[in-house]
This record gives C-alpha cells, structure tokens and sequence, in this order.
C-alpha cells in the first residue's frame, strides 16, 4: 500500500496527481473568507465570531514511541517524533484554545522497549492522558499479550489515579460472549473494562460545543489480533446504532469516530471511507491502524477522513466551523512533523 504523505492542505496543494480526492472540488461555501498563509487554511474572523469553531488535535499508531528516535527522513537520517514534543505542540494550540480536543486512534502500545511494562506500568495511555488526550481507543496491538495483558494493563492504569483519556470502542459483542458463556480471559477483561470505564461512546464538552466521541474496531483489525479472544460486532453496523443512540438520548453539535479501521487506495476496500459513506451523520472519522499519511482529508459528503502517520513521527491539526445548517466545514487542516525544530517539553521528559 503506498503511503499518502504531504504535509500540508489547502486549496492549492500539490498532492499526488492520482490521488483520488481532489479538494479543487470542494468549493467552500460563501459564507467562508479562506486566505492560505504557511501552508495551512484560516476562517474568516466575521465567520468566527459568528459560528461554532472546534480545533482538534489527533495522533494515531504511537507504538510505545515515548522517546525520540532516529529514521531516514529524505535520504538523511533524523531524530523525529517524542511524546516531549509533541506535548509542546499540544500546549502551544492549548495555549491559543484551551478548548482544543485531543484524540487519538489507538495502537498506542508495542513497538518499542516501553511494551516491556505495558502491564503493569500501563506507560503509554498514562503518557497520553500526561498529554490531555481526551480520547482513546483499542487498536488490534493492545491484544499483543492477551486477554491478560491487556486487562492488566487496564487495571494499572485505572490504579494509577492518574488523568487518563477515556476509551471508547462500540462493537465488542458482549452480548454473544455472554450468551456462550464468558472465558476465562474474556472476564478479565470484562472486569477491566468496568473498572477503567471503557464505554461506546463519550460526550465532551470544549467551550461552547458538545462533541459525542464514538470508538469502533475494524475488521482487518481483527484479523490481525490473532491473540483477541473477544468477538466484535459489524463495525458499521455497530456505529450506526450507537450514533442512532447518540442522536436519540444526546444534545450534541458534533459525532467524531475514532476508528482503528484504516484507509486503502482501492476504495471499495476502505474501510473508513465505507464507514464515512454508511453512517452519513459522522462529522469527523480519525482513521488509525493502515499507517496512513493523509496529505489531505477525504471526504464522502460531510464527512471528513483524517490521519497523520505513525510512531508520533507527524501530529495533527485541524479546525472546523459549523455550518447554519448544523453540519461542519474544515477550514483548516496541517500535519506537523516532529521534529527537532521542535523544542521537547521538559516535564514531560522528565
């Protein structure tokens, strides 16, 4: 699978020539001024003062990638990513918002050394909520050492009285476990569940916004969890219901998915881009699991598809501005690499 990078969008990116999406095509409404500066797509300040504004900031398929590290980046070896600085780049957009919502796509484990104390030190989704992640959810490496490991870890975090980002996953087939009657490992993690507060969906509230945070599991997911004793639902169908859930019990501006489902160039393959087109009602689909690069947003209608690569090597950002009919319009969208331009936050290395 080639992997779709640049580094910034906007009206004119020079993106490649056979991606299939093409923002050209996406004429923005009247009622938005763009200007392009840096790279990056601002909103007009009339529309700002005038419209619901979110800013989001996003990481996916982290890998225990706490620490910097060296990789070839055009021909040259580098020193990329670290949590340090990406955490400075979470401050300095929390310090122009401080409504700004972090997420993340999950496989934040296995990877590196730090795996050795996923159990019992739970070091990556501690190291996430240090950051002010807002959300999570599970991504198929999180089963790497079993039902066991993952709920220990689970139950470490929980234990740790730390701040920890909530975690979300919509299509575990309880129901059906249950009806055959729990394993050993499927308890545990039942219990770890209930004691972390692991749920369908969360509602966050960021300024002036309500924004439901739905999770869901992809089936190639699945497939590569060998080790995953839990059964899942359809993940479409089972973000159809919850989003119906959400609608029905929830007052809400915004429905973001955090998905560990992915994205293929053969669209009828893509299981995020399937999902954006089969539950139409989604804002914002943060795809993680295929390692993708987006150097643009897909789009299918009004909903928007986003990814910024792997290992914490990039960080997302983007904002979007409610449109008077109560969807959403994003009016910016950058993927930052981390890099040694970067300054490294020094508490967090610490």
């Amino acid at each position: 699978m080639r992997r779709w990078e640049t580094v910034y969008f906007s009206g004119n990116s020079k993106g490649e020539k056979n991606m299939r999406k093409n923002w050209a095509a996406l004429a923005l409404t009247g009622m938005l001024c763009l200007t392009t500066f840096a790279g990056t797509q601002t909103v007009s300040a009339e529309t700002a003062d005038s419209a619901k504004q979110v800013d989001i900031v996003f990481t996916h398929d982290t890998h225990s990638h706490l620490n910097t590290f060296t990789t070839i980046v055009d021909e040259a070896e580098k020193e990329v990513g670290g949590f340090a600085r990406i955490n400075t780049l979470i401050q300095e957009q929390k310090a122009k918002n401080p409504d700004t919502m972090v997420i993340d796509g999950g496989d934040f484990s296995m990877g590196t050394l730090i795996q050795t104390v996923f159990e019992t030190q739970a070091a990556e989704i501690r190291m996430l909520g240090y950051m002010g992640c807002d959300v999570t959810t599970l991504g198929n490496h999180e089963f790497d050492y079993r039902s066991k490991g993952l709920a220990n870890m689970l139950n470490s975090a929980a234990e740790s009285g730390d701040d920890l980002p909530a975690l979300v996953v919509c299509n575990v087939d309880w129901e059906s476990m249950e009806a055959a009657g729990l394993s050993e490992g499927q308890q545990l993690i039942r219990d770890a569940f209930d004691e972390y507060g692991v749920s369908d969906y969360v509602v966050l509230e960021k300024g002036d916004t309500d924004i439901a945070v739905v999770g869901v599991f992809g089936k190639d997911a699945l497939a590569c969890a060998p080790t995953c004793e839990l059964l899942f639902k359809d993940p479409i169908e089972a973000v159809k219901e919850t989003v119906e859930e959400i609608r029905e019990n929830e007052d809400v501006d915004m429905i973001v998915c955090v998905s560990h489902s992915g994205t293929w160039e053969d669209e009828s393959k893509s299981e995020d881009e399937n999902l954006a087109k089969a539950v139409p009602e989604l804002d914002l689909i943060l795809s993680g699991h295929t390692h993708t690069t987006l150097e643009e947003p897909i789009v299918h209608g009004d909903t928007y598809v986003v990814s910024c690569g792997e290992y914490g090597k990039n960080l997302g950002e983007l904002s979007m501005t409610q449109k008077a009919d109560g969807r959403w319009e994003m009016t910016s969208y950058e993927i930052v690499p981390v890099t040694t331009d970067i300054d490294q936050d020094a508490e967090t290395q610490n």
